[in-house]
């Protein structure tokens, strides 16, 4: 990744962002009251609930963007190759 390193980064970030989140969303899920939300539909640890589905959905989100800002540099590095390519071969002519 010659042209992208920020980008690169932000996105190796995004995807430890991803690993992190995903790991608190099961301890939530495993401190959580599960059951009784589907038969009660209330249960006495909310706040895990809540926190457990917050973690869920950020890690989800940093997972696409990473994956999304690895395939965009991939893309942009090859148009860049072919770019310079063009270039050399219309010096050479």
């Amino acid at each position: 990744m010659i042209f992208f390193e920020k980008t690169n980064k932000l996105s190796n970030y995004l995807f430890v962002n991803f690993i992190l989140f995903f790991i608190l969303s099961i301890i939530f899920f495993a401190s959580s009251q599960f059951t009784e939300i589907l038969s009660y539909n209330f249960t006495n640890d909310l706040r895990g609930t809540v926190w457990m589905i917050i973690c869920f959905m950020i890690s989800i989100a940093s997972l696409i963007t990473g994956g999304s800002l690895k395939y965009l540099i991939k893309e942009a590095n090859d148009e860049m190759k072919l770019l310079e390519d063009r270039m050399k071969r219309d010096k050479l002519s």
